[in-house]
C-alpha cells in the first residue's frame, strides 16, 4: 500500500451504530440501502455493493435522526457545544441545509414532515426544553415557531423532559410529543403555535400506566397512540366536552400489545408497526 500522508486521517469505514439515533430504511425501486449513525458520522450502507457512504460534519455525537417519507432526505442532529442540524440528500450524500446552534445544548429529538418541507426539534440541555418548527428552505434564518414545553397545568418550571416528537403524516400542522408521563399535542395552524397537555391518571383505567416511550398519530383518524414500558398502547381520541376544545384529545383506551417494553412504533402504509423487547 502506498504512503498517502495527505489522507492519513481520512475515515474509510464505520464500525457499530448508535442505537438511540435510529436506523432508517432507504430502499426504493432504485437502490437497497440503510442509514444509521455511528458516533459523529452518518452512514448510508448499500446492501448490494456492501459499501458505505459517510456523512461527516458533526462536532458532537449524533443524538437523533429523521428521514423523509420518500427516503430522499435525512436529517441528523447532535447535542453539546457548537451543535447543529444537517439535512442531507441521501443519493448524493451532500448537505442541502445546515442549522447552526438550533438550541442551546443541542437537539434531543426531532422529526421531519412527510413532505420533507418542515422539521420539528426539541432542545436538550439543563434548562427548560423548547420546541421549534423550521421551514427547511429558510431554516438558516431561524425557526418559524418556538415555544417552551409546559405541563398539563401550564407550570413551566416543572415541565417533564420530552423524549419523542412526531408530525402527523396527514396534517403537517399537528405535532405530538411525550415524556414518561406527559403527552403534549401541538398545533401551528393559523400561523400560531398552541399546545394542549391532557391529564393522565391511573384512575382512568383502574390500573397503572407504565412510562411512555413513543407517540404517533394514526393517519386519517384524528387519533394518536402512545406505547409504554409495560407493553401497552394508550389511545388518544378527540372528545366532545364543553370544557375543552373540539380538537383536544383524552386517553380513552389502554390495550396490551407486548409482554415487555415497546421501544419502537411507526406508521407504514396503513399499518401501525411496533417493536417490543419481547
Amino acid at each position: 500500500m502506498g504512503d498517502d500522508r495527505s489522507h492519513v486521517l481520512a475515515m474509510r469505514w464505520a464500525f457499530g451504530f448508535s442505537r438511540h439515533a435510529g436506523v432508517h430504511n432507504l430502499c426504493d425501486e432504485n437502490r437497497a440501502a440503510l442509514f444509521f449513525a455511528s458516533a459523529h458520522t452518518g452512514v448510508i450502507y448499500d446492501l448490494n455493493s456492501k459499501k458505505q457512504k459517510l456523512l461527516q460534519g458533526h462536532c458532537n455525537l449524533i443524538s437523533c435522526t429523521s428521514a423523509s417519507r420518500d427516503r430522499r432526505y435525512i436529517a441528523t442532529a447532535d447535542r453539546g457545544p457548537e451543535s447543529m442540524v444537517v439535512i442531507w440528500d441521501t443519493y448524493s450524500g451532500t448537505p442541502i441545509q445546515t442549522i447552526a446552534n438550533p438550541h442551546e445544548g443541542g437537539v434531543a429529538v426531532m422529526d421531519m414532515s412527510s413532505d420533507a418541507r418542515y422539521l420539528v426539534t426539541i432542545s436538550d440541555g439543563q434548562g427548560p426544553q423548547v420546541l421549534s418548527i423550521w421551514d427547511i428552505k429558510t431554516a438558516d434564518q431561524g425557526p418559524i415557531h418556538s415555544a417552551q414545553v409546559c405541563t398539563a397545568d401550564d407550570s413551566e418550571a416543572s415541565a417533564e423532559r420530552q423524549i419523542c416528537v412526531r408530525f402527523d403524516q396527514t396534517d403537517v400542522h399537528s405535532i405530538v410529543s411525550n415524556g414518561e408521563s406527559l403527552v403534549v399535542f401541538w398545533s401551528w395552524a393559523d400561523d400560531k403555535l398552541t399546545y394542549y397537555a391532557p391529564p393522565l391518571s391511573q384512575r382512568d383505567f383502574k390500573q397503572p400506566v407504565g412510562a411512555l416511550t413513543k407517540s404517533i398519530f394514526i393517519p386519517n383518524s384524528g387519533r394518536a397512540a402512545s406505547v409504554t414500558v409495560d407493553g401497552d398502547a394508550l389511545l388518544w381520541s378527540c372528545v366532545d366536552l364543553p370544557e375543552v376544545s373540539s380538537t383536544d384529545r383524552r386517553a380513552t383506551k389502554l390495550v396490551k400489545l407486548h409482554s415487555d417494553a415497546v421501544r419502537f412504533m411507526d406508521v407504514v402504509g396503513d399499518m401501525v408497526v411496533t417493536g417490543g423487547a419481547d
